[in-house]
Protein backbone atom coordinates (compact mmCIF):
# COMPACT_ATOMS: atom_id res chain seq x y z
CA UNK A 1 0.00 0.00 0.00
CA UNK A 2 3.09 2.13 1.05
CA UNK A 3 5.63 1.04 -1.68
CA UNK A 4 6.98 3.72 -3.70
CA UNK A 5 7.05 4.04 -7.86
CA UNK A 6 10.76 5.36 -7.88
CA UNK A 7 11.52 5.99 -3.75
CA UNK A 8 15.68 6.37 -5.42
CA UNK A 9 15.17 8.79 -8.01
CA UNK A 10 12.88 10.77 -5.25
CA UNK A 11 15.03 10.42 -1.95
CA UNK A 12 17.85 12.24 -4.17
CA UNK A 13 15.68 15.32 -4.83
CA UNK A 14 14.22 15.74 -1.03
CA UNK A 15 16.62 14.82 1.07
CA UNK A 16 20.06 16.77 2.05
CA UNK A 17 22.01 13.68 2.02
CA UNK A 18 20.21 10.13 0.69
CA UNK A 19 22.76 8.15 1.93
CA UNK A 20 21.65 8.75 5.10
CA UNK A 21 18.38 9.38 5.65
CA UNK A 22 18.34 8.50 9.15
CA UNK A 23 20.16 8.02 12.01
CA UNK A 24 20.37 6.60 15.65
CA UNK A 25 21.43 8.75 18.43
CA UNK A 26 21.76 6.89 22.08
CA UNK A 27 21.08 9.17 24.84
CA UNK A 28 23.48 10.55 27.14
CA UNK A 29 23.14 12.71 30.11
CA UNK A 30 22.77 16.38 29.63
CA UNK A 31 24.33 19.56 31.51
CA UNK A 32 21.50 21.68 30.46
CA UNK A 33 17.58 21.31 29.34
CA UNK A 34 18.33 20.17 25.62
CA UNK A 35 18.74 16.05 25.50
CA UNK A 36 22.07 14.77 24.17
CA UNK A 37 23.12 11.50 22.51
CA UNK A 38 25.51 10.25 20.66
CA UNK A 39 25.78 8.63 17.56
CA UNK A 40 25.02 4.97 18.03
CA UNK A 41 27.15 2.27 16.18
CA UNK A 42 25.55 1.18 12.83
CA UNK A 43 27.91 -2.14 13.27
CA UNK A 44 26.60 -3.24 16.82
CA UNK A 45 23.59 -6.13 16.55
CA UNK A 46 20.64 -3.76 18.27
CA UNK A 47 21.40 -0.53 15.72
CA UNK A 48 22.06 -3.37 12.65
CA UNK A 49 18.19 -4.92 14.02
CA UNK A 50 16.40 -1.30 14.08
CA UNK A 51 18.39 -0.11 11.00
CA UNK A 52 17.27 -3.21 9.34
CA UNK A 53 13.76 -2.89 10.50
CA UNK A 54 13.23 1.03 9.51
CA UNK A 55 14.23 -0.31 6.08
CA UNK A 56 10.74 -1.87 5.50
CA UNK A 57 9.08 -0.22 2.79
CA UNK A 58 5.87 1.42 5.46
CA UNK A 59 8.90 2.64 7.41
CA UNK A 60 11.22 4.30 4.70
CA UNK A 61 7.59 6.01 3.02
CA UNK A 62 6.71 8.03 6.11
CA UNK A 63 10.15 8.83 6.83
CA UNK A 64 10.85 10.22 3.09
CA UNK A 65 7.42 11.86 4.04
CA UNK A 66 8.93 13.56 7.30
CA UNK A 67 11.18 15.07 4.86
CA UNK A 68 9.06 16.22 2.91
CA UNK A 69 7.06 17.59 5.99
CA UNK A 70 10.76 19.35 7.04
CA UNK A 71 11.69 21.03 3.60
CA UNK A 72 7.75 22.63 3.73
CA UNK A 73 8.31 24.41 6.66
CA UNK A 74 11.41 25.69 5.18
CA UNK A 75 13.78 24.41 8.25
CA UNK A 76 16.17 21.06 6.78
CA UNK A 77 19.28 21.55 9.59
CA UNK A 78 19.93 18.55 10.90
CA UNK A 79 19.21 14.80 10.40
CA UNK A 80 16.41 12.53 10.83
CA UNK A 81 16.53 10.99 13.97
CA UNK A 82 15.52 8.10 16.17
CA UNK A 83 16.67 8.95 19.49
CA UNK A 84 16.77 5.55 21.82
CA UNK A 85 16.67 6.82 25.61
CA UNK A 86 15.71 4.94 28.62
CA UNK A 87 12.41 6.90 29.46
CA UNK A 88 9.48 4.22 28.65
CA UNK A 89 7.06 5.21 25.92
CA UNK A 90 7.31 7.14 22.71
CA UNK A 91 7.34 10.80 22.39
CA UNK A 92 8.06 13.69 19.37
CA UNK A 93 10.60 15.46 20.67
CA UNK A 94 12.51 18.89 20.04
CA UNK A 95 15.88 20.17 20.31
CA UNK A 96 19.12 17.81 20.05
CA UNK A 97 22.58 17.86 20.60
CA UNK A 98 24.40 15.03 18.77
CA UNK A 99 28.12 13.90 19.35
CA UNK A 100 29.72 11.81 16.87
CA UNK A 101 31.26 8.78 18.39
CA UNK A 102 33.28 8.60 21.19
CA UNK A 103 32.46 12.13 22.22
CA UNK A 104 33.63 13.72 19.29
CA UNK A 105 32.06 17.41 18.38
CA UNK A 106 28.75 17.80 19.30
CA UNK A 107 26.25 20.24 17.62
CA UNK A 108 22.87 21.98 18.50
CA UNK A 109 19.85 21.73 16.54
CA UNK A 110 17.43 23.49 18.41
CA UNK A 111 14.41 22.84 16.17
CA UNK A 112 14.83 19.58 15.29
CA UNK A 113 11.96 17.27 15.66
CA UNK A 114 12.40 13.50 16.35
CA UNK A 115 11.61 10.46 17.94
CA UNK A 116 12.28 9.18 21.28
CA UNK A 117 11.53 5.86 21.91
CA UNK A 118 13.17 2.50 24.29
CA UNK A 119 14.17 -0.14 21.93
CA UNK A 120 16.13 -3.46 23.25
CA UNK A 121 16.78 -6.83 21.68
CA UNK A 122 13.32 -8.07 23.61
CA UNK A 123 11.48 -5.04 22.71
CA UNK A 124 12.41 -5.08 19.23
CA UNK A 125 11.30 -8.98 18.86
CA UNK A 126 8.51 -8.37 20.18
CA UNK A 127 7.26 -5.41 17.65
CA UNK A 128 7.75 -2.35 19.79
CA UNK A 129 8.59 -0.44 16.60
CA UNK A 130 5.18 -0.60 15.46
CA UNK A 131 4.99 3.02 17.54
CA UNK A 132 7.91 4.63 15.71
CA UNK A 133 4.72 5.77 12.41
CA UNK A 134 2.19 6.90 15.41
CA UNK A 135 5.32 9.49 16.99
CA UNK A 136 6.69 9.89 13.66
CA UNK A 137 3.21 11.34 12.88
CA UNK A 138 3.43 13.70 15.16
CA UNK A 139 6.64 14.99 14.02
CA UNK A 140 5.38 16.05 10.96
CA UNK A 141 3.10 17.82 12.53
CA UNK A 142 5.21 19.82 14.94
CA UNK A 143 7.56 20.34 11.69
CA UNK A 144 4.94 22.54 9.86
CA UNK A 145 2.31 23.46 12.86
CA UNK A 146 5.57 24.62 15.46
CA UNK A 147 2.20 27.09 17.26
CA UNK A 148 0.07 23.69 17.73
CA UNK A 149 2.74 23.43 20.64
CA UNK A 150 1.52 26.36 22.64
CA UNK A 151 -2.26 26.21 22.87
CA UNK A 152 -3.56 28.40 25.87
CA UNK A 153 -4.07 26.05 28.42
CA UNK A 154 -8.01 27.72 29.11
CA UNK A 155 -8.81 25.73 25.45
CA UNK A 156 -7.40 22.65 27.19
CA UNK A 157 -8.55 19.66 29.96
CA UNK A 158 -6.11 18.94 32.04
CA UNK A 159 -7.41 15.21 31.75
CA UNK A 160 -5.08 12.73 30.28
CA UNK A 161 -4.83 11.36 26.77
CA UNK A 162 -6.35 8.54 25.98
CA UNK A 163 -8.24 7.02 22.80
CA UNK A 164 -11.23 6.48 24.41
CA UNK A 165 -11.43 9.64 26.59
CA UNK A 166 -12.59 13.46 25.75
CA UNK A 167 -10.85 15.83 26.18
CA UNK A 168 -10.46 18.95 23.87
CA UNK A 169 -10.30 19.73 20.19
CA UNK A 170 -6.58 20.50 20.28
CA UNK A 171 -5.72 17.43 21.88
CA UNK A 172 -7.61 15.34 19.78
CA UNK A 173 -6.26 16.66 16.46
CA UNK A 174 -2.89 16.06 17.77
CA UNK A 175 -2.87 12.47 19.30
CA UNK A 176 -6.04 11.47 16.48
CA UNK A 177 -3.46 11.84 13.80
CA UNK A 178 -0.86 9.21 15.41
CA UNK A 179 -3.16 7.23 16.23
CA UNK A 180 -4.62 6.82 12.89
CA UNK A 181 -1.42 5.10 12.17
CA UNK A 182 -1.90 2.07 14.02
CA UNK A 183 -4.32 0.62 11.79
CA UNK A 184 -1.88 1.00 8.99
CA UNK A 185 1.13 -0.71 11.11
CA UNK A 186 -0.93 -4.13 11.67
CA UNK A 187 -0.27 -4.29 7.42
CA UNK A 188 3.27 -5.43 8.48
CA UNK A 189 3.26 -8.91 9.50
CA UNK A 190 5.55 -8.52 12.67
CA UNK A 191 3.23 -5.97 14.15
CA UNK A 192 0.37 -7.88 13.25
CA UNK A 193 1.44 -10.96 15.10
CA UNK A 194 2.58 -8.49 17.89
CA UNK A 195 -1.04 -7.26 18.11
CA UNK A 196 -2.68 -10.62 18.02
CA UNK A 197 -0.40 -12.16 20.35
CA UNK A 198 -1.68 -10.15 23.33
CA UNK A 199 -4.84 -11.79 23.12
CA UNK A 200 -2.81 -15.50 24.06
CA UNK A 201 -5.61 -17.62 26.30
CA UNK A 202 -2.60 -18.13 28.84
CA UNK A 203 -2.27 -14.62 29.13
CA UNK A 204 -6.06 -13.37 29.68
CA UNK A 205 -5.40 -11.05 32.09
CA UNK A 206 -3.34 -8.95 29.42
CA UNK A 207 -6.15 -7.99 28.29
CA UNK A 208 -7.26 -5.89 30.32
CA UNK A 209 -4.25 -3.91 30.60
CA UNK A 210 -4.76 -0.62 29.61
CA UNK A 211 -2.04 -0.44 27.23
CA UNK A 212 -3.47 -4.00 25.14
CA UNK A 213 -6.94 -2.39 25.15
CA UNK A 214 -6.15 1.15 23.89
CA UNK A 215 -3.77 -0.68 21.13
CA UNK A 216 -7.13 -2.77 20.29
CA UNK A 217 -9.38 0.28 20.35
CA UNK A 218 -6.72 2.46 18.15
CA UNK A 219 -6.61 -0.41 15.72
CA UNK A 220 -10.30 -2.37 15.45
CA UNK A 221 -12.35 1.03 17.04
CA UNK A 222 -10.64 3.35 14.59
CA UNK A 223 -12.08 0.74 11.67
CA UNK A 224 -15.58 0.42 13.36
CA UNK A 225 -15.75 3.79 14.25
CA UNK A 226 -16.40 2.79 17.94
CA UNK A 227 -15.84 6.06 19.38
CA UNK A 228 -18.89 8.02 18.67
CA UNK A 229 -20.74 6.50 21.14
CA UNK A 230 -21.11 7.34 24.58
CA UNK A 231 -20.22 5.24 27.53
CA UNK A 232 -22.41 3.91 29.88
CA UNK A 233 -22.94 4.85 33.68
CA UNK A 234 -21.02 1.96 35.33
CA UNK A 235 -21.80 1.01 38.82
CA UNK A 236 -18.71 2.17 40.11
CA UNK A 237 -18.92 5.16 39.42
CA UNK A 238 -22.09 5.74 42.01
CA UNK A 239 -20.09 3.26 44.54
CA UNK A 240 -19.59 5.10 48.03
CA UNK A 241 -15.60 2.76 48.23
CA UNK A 242 -14.28 4.57 45.53
CA UNK A 243 -12.80 8.18 45.56
CA UNK A 244 -13.89 10.52 43.40
CA UNK A 245 -10.66 11.06 41.50
CA UNK A 246 -10.36 7.44 40.87
CA UNK A 247 -13.67 7.51 39.45
CA UNK A 248 -13.17 10.23 36.96
CA UNK A 249 -10.13 8.76 36.05
CA UNK A 250 -12.01 5.13 35.61
CA UNK A 251 -14.62 6.96 33.60
CA UNK A 252 -11.70 8.67 31.24
CA UNK A 253 -10.51 5.05 30.63
CA UNK A 254 -13.04 3.06 30.48
CA UNK A 255 -13.32 1.46 26.99
CA UNK A 256 -16.94 0.32 26.84
CA UNK A 257 -19.55 2.57 24.41
CA UNK A 258 -23.43 2.17 24.65
CA UNK A 259 -24.18 1.49 21.10
CA UNK A 260 -27.53 3.52 21.38
CA UNK A 261 -26.64 6.53 22.56
CA UNK A 262 -24.04 9.15 20.23
CA UNK A 263 -21.47 11.78 21.90
CA UNK A 264 -22.42 14.86 21.22
CA UNK A 265 -20.33 17.38 18.34
CA UNK A 266 -18.21 18.93 20.80
CA UNK A 267 -17.16 15.53 22.40
CA UNK A 268 -16.71 13.57 18.84
CA UNK A 269 -14.60 16.76 17.89
CA UNK A 270 -12.64 16.15 21.40
CA UNK A 271 -11.88 12.59 20.91
CA UNK A 272 -8.89 11.54 19.50
CA UNK A 273 -10.59 8.18 18.75
CA UNK A 274 -13.32 9.52 16.64
CA UNK A 275 -10.68 11.95 15.08
CA UNK A 276 -8.38 9.26 14.02
CA UNK A 277 -11.16 7.52 12.55
CA UNK A 278 -12.02 10.18 10.08
CA UNK A 279 -8.21 10.25 9.56
CA UNK A 280 -7.82 7.13 8.67
CA UNK A 281 -10.89 7.34 6.14
CA UNK A 282 -9.68 10.05 4.71
CA UNK A 283 -5.85 8.90 4.06
CA UNK A 284 -7.38 5.52 2.52
CA UNK A 285 -10.08 7.32 0.44
CA UNK A 286 -9.28 6.29 -3.05
CA UNK A 287 -11.05 9.47 -4.79
CA UNK A 288 -8.53 11.83 -2.82
CA UNK A 289 -5.97 9.61 -3.32
CA UNK A 290 -5.89 9.63 -6.93
CA UNK A 291 -6.39 13.17 -7.39
CA UNK A 292 -3.51 14.29 -7.97
CA UNK A 293 -2.17 18.03 -8.40
CA UNK A 294 -0.44 19.88 -11.29
CA UNK A 295 3.46 19.42 -10.78
CA UNK A 296 3.82 22.88 -9.61
CA UNK A 297 2.29 21.93 -6.25
CA UNK A 298 4.65 19.09 -5.45
CA UNK A 299 8.01 21.73 -5.95
CA UNK A 300 7.71 22.97 -2.45
CA UNK A 301 9.01 19.67 -0.85
CA UNK A 302 12.07 19.56 -3.21
CA UNK A 303 15.84 20.66 -2.63
CA UNK A 304 17.21 21.11 -6.12
CA UNK A 305 15.78 21.42 -9.29
CA UNK A 306 14.36 18.80 -11.61
CA UNK A 307 13.26 18.05 -14.87
CA UNK A 308 11.04 14.92 -13.85
CA UNK A 309 7.37 14.75 -13.31
CA UNK A 310 7.24 14.72 -9.46
CA UNK A 311 3.66 13.64 -10.03
CA UNK A 312 4.68 10.48 -11.70
CA UNK A 313 7.14 9.31 -8.54
CA UNK A 314 5.19 9.51 -6.04
CA UNK A 315 2.16 7.56 -4.79
CA UNK A 316 -1.58 8.30 -4.12
CA UNK A 317 -0.76 7.24 -0.56
CA UNK A 318 2.14 9.69 -0.07
CA UNK A 319 -0.39 12.06 -2.23
CA UNK A 320 -2.71 12.65 0.24
CA UNK A 321 0.00 13.06 2.99
CA UNK A 322 1.12 16.23 0.95
CA UNK A 323 -2.19 17.51 0.84
CA UNK A 324 -2.10 17.33 4.35
CA UNK A 325 0.83 18.78 4.87
CA UNK A 326 -0.24 21.79 2.57
CA UNK A 327 -3.52 22.28 5.07
CA UNK A 328 -1.42 22.34 8.31
CA UNK A 329 0.91 24.55 6.62
CA UNK A 330 -2.24 26.60 5.74
CA UNK A 331 -3.85 26.67 8.95
CA UNK A 332 -0.12 27.88 10.54
CA UNK A 333 -0.04 30.72 8.41
CA UNK A 334 -3.56 31.97 9.06
CA UNK A 335 -3.80 30.91 13.08
CA UNK A 336 -7.68 30.71 12.68
CA UNK A 337 -8.02 27.01 13.84
CA UNK A 338 -6.80 29.04 17.27
CA UNK A 339 -10.15 30.24 18.00
CA UNK A 340 -12.26 27.40 15.98
CA UNK A 341 -13.14 23.73 16.50
CA UNK A 342 -9.31 22.65 14.64
CA UNK A 343 -10.85 19.83 12.45
CA UNK A 344 -13.49 22.24 11.55
CA UNK A 345 -11.00 24.61 10.06
CA UNK A 346 -8.94 21.75 9.26
CA UNK A 347 -11.91 20.54 6.87
CA UNK A 348 -12.54 24.22 5.40
CA UNK A 349 -9.09 24.87 4.77
CA UNK A 350 -8.92 21.68 2.59
CA UNK A 351 -11.68 22.49 0.94
CA UNK A 352 -10.70 25.59 0.02
CA UNK A 353 -7.46 24.33 -1.02
CA UNK A 354 -8.52 21.09 -3.48
CA UNK A 355 -12.26 21.74 -4.19
CA UNK A 356 -12.14 18.49 -6.20
CA UNK A 357 -12.15 16.71 -2.79
CA UNK A 358 -14.75 18.74 -1.25
CA UNK A 359 -17.71 16.28 -2.03
CA UNK A 360 -15.94 13.20 -0.70
CA UNK A 361 -14.23 14.73 2.53
CA UNK A 362 -17.61 16.25 3.55
CA UNK A 363 -19.26 12.98 2.77
CA UNK A 364 -16.73 11.07 5.06
CA UNK A 365 -16.70 13.47 7.82
CA UNK A 366 -20.54 13.80 8.22
CA UNK A 367 -21.07 9.96 7.74
CA UNK A 368 -18.45 9.00 9.98
CA UNK A 369 -20.26 11.38 12.91
CA UNK A 370 -23.80 10.89 11.35
CA UNK A 371 -24.39 14.92 11.07
CA UNK A 372 -23.98 15.18 14.38
CA UNK A 373 -22.60 18.63 13.81
CA UNK A 374 -25.03 19.79 11.21
CA UNK A 375 -28.26 18.68 13.13
CA UNK A 376 -29.52 16.75 16.30
CA UNK A 377 -32.53 15.45 14.14
CA UNK A 378 -30.22 12.78 12.49
CA UNK A 379 -28.74 11.61 15.33
CA UNK A 380 -32.15 10.98 16.78
CA UNK A 381 -32.62 8.92 14.00
CA UNK A 382 -29.42 7.14 14.11
CA UNK A 383 -29.89 6.28 18.31
CA UNK A 384 -33.40 4.75 17.03
CA UNK A 385 -32.23 2.86 14.30
CA UNK A 386 -29.63 1.55 16.36
CA UNK A 387 -31.76 0.51 18.79
CA UNK A 388 -33.92 -1.70 16.20
CA UNK A 389 -31.10 -2.98 14.97
CA UNK A 390 -29.52 -4.20 17.42
CA UNK A 391 -32.75 -6.53 18.76
CA UNK A 392 -33.07 -7.39 14.90
CA UNK A 393 -36.21 -5.70 14.40
CA UNK A 394 -35.79 -5.51 10.44
CA UNK A 395 -38.78 -3.81 9.45
CA UNK A 396 -38.24 -0.49 11.23
CA UNK A 397 -34.63 -1.05 11.02
CA UNK A 398 -34.60 -0.90 6.87
CA UNK A 399 -37.21 2.37 7.59
CA UNK A 400 -35.33 4.41 9.57
CA UNK A 401 -32.13 3.66 7.72
CA UNK A 402 -33.85 5.05 4.66
CA UNK A 403 -34.59 8.10 6.31
CA UNK A 404 -31.19 8.51 7.77
CA UNK A 405 -29.92 8.06 4.32
CA UNK A 406 -31.94 10.80 2.87
CA UNK A 407 -31.07 12.99 5.68
CA UNK A 408 -27.56 12.86 5.81
CA UNK A 409 -27.96 13.02 1.89
CA UNK A 410 -29.56 16.73 2.36
CA UNK A 411 -26.72 17.66 4.71
CA UNK A 412 -23.94 16.96 2.55
CA UNK A 413 -25.80 19.22 0.11
CA UNK A 414 -26.49 21.48 2.53
CA UNK A 415 -23.12 21.78 3.86
CA UNK A 416 -22.05 21.84 -0.33
CA UNK A 417 -23.67 25.20 -0.52
CA UNK A 418 -22.83 26.86 2.07
CA UNK A 419 -19.78 25.66 4.45
CA UNK A 420 -20.78 27.20 8.13
CA UNK A 421 -24.30 25.05 8.29
CA UNK A 422 -21.39 22.35 9.12
CA UNK A 423 -20.87 23.68 12.57
CA UNK A 424 -24.11 25.28 14.07
CA UNK A 425 -25.07 22.32 16.28
CA UNK A 426 -21.83 22.35 17.69
CA UNK A 427 -22.02 25.36 20.74
CA UNK A 428 -19.83 26.95 23.05
CA UNK A 429 -17.05 26.02 24.64
CA UNK A 430 -17.65 26.43 28.65
CA UNK A 431 -14.49 26.21 30.36
CA UNK A 432 -13.76 26.37 34.05
CA UNK A 433 -11.43 25.17 36.53
CA UNK A 434 -11.26 24.08 40.18
CA UNK A 435 -8.22 25.24 41.95
CA UNK A 436 -9.11 22.98 44.99
CA UNK A 437 -9.82 19.39 43.05
CA UNK A 438 -6.85 18.48 41.63
CA UNK A 439 -5.97 14.68 38.90
CA UNK A 440 -3.21 13.30 37.89
CA UNK A 441 -1.58 14.77 35.31
CA UNK A 442 0.03 11.96 33.76
CA UNK A 443 -2.05 8.22 33.44
CA UNK A 444 0.79 6.18 34.52
CA UNK A 445 1.86 8.03 37.77
CA UNK A 446 0.42 9.44 41.21
CA UNK A 447 1.90 12.61 41.05
CA UNK A 448 2.40 14.99 40.07
CA UNK A 449 -1.25 16.45 40.04
CA UNK A 450 -2.72 19.25 38.25
CA UNK A 451 -6.17 21.13 38.82
CA UNK A 452 -9.24 19.90 37.34
CA UNK A 453 -10.00 21.72 33.94
CA UNK A 454 -12.98 20.86 32.29
CA UNK A 455 -15.58 22.27 29.20
CA UNK A 456 -18.82 21.83 30.89
CA UNK A 457 -20.42 20.85 27.44
CA UNK A 458 -18.11 17.84 27.16
CA UNK A 459 -17.84 16.78 30.55
CA UNK A 460 -19.22 13.57 32.29
CA UNK A 461 -21.09 13.31 35.04
CA UNK A 462 -18.05 12.04 37.44
CA UNK A 463 -16.41 15.31 36.23
CA UNK A 464 -18.79 17.65 37.32
CA UNK A 465 -18.90 15.92 40.86
CA UNK A 466 -15.92 17.36 41.50
CA UNK A 467 -16.80 21.14 41.70
CA UNK A 468 -18.61 22.44 45.23
CA UNK A 469 -22.57 21.47 45.38
CA UNK A 470 -22.26 18.66 43.19
CA UNK A 471 -22.61 14.67 43.29
CA UNK A 472 -22.33 11.86 40.44
CA UNK A 473 -26.03 11.83 40.96
CA UNK A 474 -26.74 15.54 40.06
CA UNK A 475 -24.14 15.52 37.43
CA UNK A 476 -26.11 12.81 35.86
CA UNK A 477 -29.08 14.40 35.92
CA UNK A 478 -27.64 17.76 34.38
CA UNK A 479 -25.78 15.61 31.74
CA UNK A 480 -29.19 14.73 30.86
CA UNK A 481 -30.59 17.82 30.27
CA UNK A 482 -27.78 18.60 28.43
CA UNK A 483 -28.20 15.78 26.20
CA UNK A 484 -32.02 17.03 25.49
CA UNK A 485 -31.16 20.49 24.78
CA UNK A 486 -27.79 19.42 22.08
CA UNK A 487 -25.42 21.40 24.49
CA UNK A 488 -25.77 23.97 26.89
CA UNK A 489 -25.17 28.00 25.52
CA UNK A 490 -24.02 29.62 28.60
CA UNK A 491 -23.01 28.97 31.99
CA UNK A 492 -26.20 30.44 33.26
CA UNK A 493 -28.32 27.78 31.18
CA UNK A 494 -25.64 24.93 32.94
CA UNK A 495 -26.80 26.74 36.55
CA UNK A 496 -30.97 26.46 35.44
CA UNK A 497 -30.48 22.79 34.70
CA UNK A 498 -28.83 21.95 38.19
CA UNK A 499 -24.78 22.90 37.42
CA UNK A 500 -23.97 24.33 41.03
CA UNK A 501 -21.26 27.04 39.57
CA UNK A 502 -20.46 28.83 42.76
CA UNK A 503 -18.90 32.26 42.85
CA UNK A 504 -15.88 31.60 45.04
CA UNK A 505 -11.93 31.52 45.14
CA UNK A 506 -12.50 27.54 44.26
CA UNK A 507 -13.78 27.89 40.52
CA UNK A 508 -12.20 29.95 38.01
CA UNK A 509 -14.73 30.38 34.85
CA UNK A 510 -12.43 30.73 31.66
CA UNK A 511 -14.77 31.74 29.54
CA UNK A 512 -16.95 31.28 26.66
CA UNK A 513 -16.15 30.08 23.41
CA UNK A 514 -18.36 30.01 20.59
CA UNK A 515 -18.45 28.27 17.76
CA UNK A 516 -18.16 31.57 15.12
Amino acid sequence: MLGNRNSKVLDELIFPYPEERIILVESRESNDDILTGERADISARLSKRILKELDLPYHQTLIRLNQCSRNLAGDTKGPNVLYLSATEGGYPRKGLRIFGQQGKTGEVFPSLNFVDLVLNEESLKEGALHIYSHELGHVMMNNIMPSFANIAPERTASLQHVSMGVTDYFTAFFEGWGNHFQSFSTGIKKYRESFEAQYDPHYILKTLWHCTIDRELRVNGVIRNSYIYEKPLIPELLSPDLSLADKILLDHTYPQFNLLKLRNAQQMLSCEGVIASIFQRIMTSQRIRNNFRKPGFYDRILLKQTEEDIAKLITPYENVMLKNFHVWFRLEESQEYLQKPVFIEYLHEWCRAFPEDKEELLSIFINMTAGTTMSPETSNIYEEAAFYGIKGDAGNFAALMKKYLVKIKELIARVSDDFSTLSVNIGPELWIENRHFRIRKYLWLAEPLTNLRININTASPAELAAFPGMTVERGIEVTEKRRMKGYFRSFEEARNCGMVLPNDVEIEILGIRDQE
